[in-house]
């Protein structure tokens, strides 16, 4: 729960903040490509500026965007873009328990 605390710490500075908790127990949090979607979700919900980033993607692939084999790849590239934009110049990213991430958890921090 420390980093809960950390957390709600970071929160609270005008730092973008964005961040996953990886369960293996739970099929929707055990993957590169469930920690991206949440990652992408937290900056869209607070950088609605973010959003032509995403279009752009959805528009070429449609809903294969987030249920295809190339999923984690084509989030990678969302990501990586939504980076490059100084509005998260001094963005701060947690992904806790990575070792819990039953697949690609080496793809997490490539983009990051």
């Amino acid at each position: 729960m420390l980093l809960c605390g950390i957390i709600d710490q970071l929160d609270r500075s005008t730092n973008p903040l964005s961040y996953f908790i990886c369960q293996a127990t739970e099929k929707d949090q055990s993957s590169d490509t469930a920690a991206m979607r949440g990652l992408i979700y937290m900056l869209l919900d607070h950088y609605l500026l973010l959003m032509p980033k995403l279009r752009v993607e959805y528009d070429k692939k449609g809903k294969k965007l987030f249920d295809s084999p190339n999923t984690s790849l084509l989030l990678d590239g969302v990501l990586t873009d939504m980076l490059q934009d100084p509005i998260l110049e001094d963005a701060v990213f947690i992904i806790d328990a990575l070792d819990e991430c039953k697949t690609g958890p080496s793809n997490l921090v490539k983009p990051i």
